[in-house]
């Protein structure tokens, strides 16, 4: 059985690092995101499926900027102008966030709206984790 769990995902900052996480509505309890028995193949139409999207992305995110940074520190160590890819990044999140809402958009306010928006960029996301994990073992 799942747990009914609400629309939004908390970070709860513990020390200096991030927990994702989301709450039950019935227990009011805040379960860790990888706790939630979520797998790729979950459909995204029920409240908790949109919870496990908004998990997904969420890691995939933190993944994406750890990566991000690790990039730009590598680059100042090695002397390498870093401003070219800050660029590249800048101008792939306004088009993630772009093709995000589009995609959103038709749904426009219907509840299908908010899963569509976060599943682009979740995808999205996900490739830029790859592209950015090939870049920086090149540098």
């Amino acid at each position: 059985m799942k747990v009914i769990i609400l629309l939004f995902v908390i970070i709860c900052f513990s020390s200096a690092k991030a927990q994702l996480t989301a709450v039950d509505r019935n227990t009011g309890r805040i379960i860790p995101c990888d706790e939630l028995r979520c797998t790729e193949d979950d459909s995204t139409y029920e409240t908790t499926d949109r919870i496990c999207l908004n998990c997904f992305y969420r890691v995939s995110d933190s993944t994406m900027q750890a990566t991000k940074n690790a990039i730009i520190q590598k680059c100042t160590e090695s002397s390498k102008n870093c401003a070219a890819f800050k660029n590249e990044q800048k101008l792939w999140e306004a088009k993630r966030e772009k093709a995000a809402l589009r995609e959103g958009n038709k749904y426009k306010g219907g509840t299908m709206e908010m899963t569509e928006y976060v599943r682009t960029k979740l995808i999205m996301t996900n490739k830029r984790v790859t592209y950015l994990k090939r870049y920086l073992s090149k540098l």
